[in-house]
């Protein structure tokens, strides 16, 4: 065991080089001095998002969200969080939050529920915007390697969630950390050291950094996951979600054709997306 005593989170990259007989640790910097970033913490007030087992999603985002600035801070960036109570704040006003302090990038925190236990685990980003699939990429391969779990990476936004619809050019890092409905997530989420959320949160540090400063995290390998998805559709929420192909334990991610870069949704799979401007109902967040 090797421990290193530092002064903040830092970024990281292992090498192995067994020839040399050597464990390479690199320390990464990154400076986010300039770079203002608006962190949601999704649901929140009357709105408790996912409710599993009594554990209230709107209390683990916040949760994760705290964190997540604390890092940012530490790397220079001014961070500001669209709620730091258990109130509920409009959609419409994250937005507003957002594009009036002229945010460079807009950080949504939730955590993920299916309608039935389900053996997905880990992290995905919902995005529609692939202009910024790299930033989406690092994201997910910082999460990946924090953490141990590949998660389902980038996933097109099939649902049409609002403030994805309403960020406009504005880069949005739709981030669904784990899924409380899978039983192993579930136990990480409510771990008391909180060590799950907290390897979470550094990992979208980590992907930041290497997002601002043109570096290229290490590509994830998904696993097999066999029978666990069935039609490439999966239901979350009670919503299709169009999920990438899927490939096998080992396939090498660097080609855009992989697992680590989503294909396209399947216009065949249906889409059950809520295009209107209405607020109604917390799914839609």
């Amino acid at each position: 065991r090797i421990v290193f005593d530092l002064d903040r989170v830092r970024a990281y990259r292992i090498e192995e080089r067994p020839d040399d007989h050597l464990i390479v640790v690199r320390l990464l910097s990154g400076d986010l001095t300039g770079k203002t970033i608006v962190i949601d913490p999704g649901h929140g007030g009357e709105d408790p998002g996912a409710v599993v087992r009594g554990l209230m999603e709107k209390d683990l985002n916040r949760e994760m969200a705290f964190m997540l600035r604390d890092f940012l801070e530490e790397h220079g960036a001014e961070i500001i969080l669209t709620r730091e109570t258990d109130v509920y704040v409009t959609l419409a006003r994250r937005i507003e939050i957002a594009v009036g302090n002229d945010a460079d990038l807009f950080v949504c925190i939730h955590n993920n529920a299916t309608e039935e236990p389900t053996v997905i685990q880990g992290s995905l980003l919902l995005y529609n915007n692939p202009d910024y699939m790299n930033l989406y990429r690092q994201v997910h391969r910082g999460i990946a390697a924090r953490t141990g779990v590949p998660g389902l990476g980038p996933v097109p936004d099939e649902r049409g969630l609002y403030i994805l619809r309403h960020a406009g050019d504005m880069p949005v890092v739709f981030l669904e950390g784990a899924f409380m409905t899978n039983a192993i997530d579930f136990a990480r989420l409510t771990d008391r050291s909180r060590a799950y959320s907290y390897n979470i949160m550094a990992g979208v540090m980590d992907g930041l950094l290497a997002y601002y400063t043109g570096r290229d995290l290490d590509p994830v390998v998904m696993p097999d996951y066999g029978d666990a998805i069935e039609t490439g559709v999966f239901d979350l929420a009670g919503r299709p979600l169009v999920l990438p192909g899927l490939v096998g334990e080992g396939h090498d991610l660097e080609s855009d054709d992989g697992w680590d870069t989503p294909d396209e949704a399947d216009d065949s799979a249906g889409q059950d997306s809520d295009d209107s401007d209405d607020e109604a109902g917390t799914d839609d967040e």
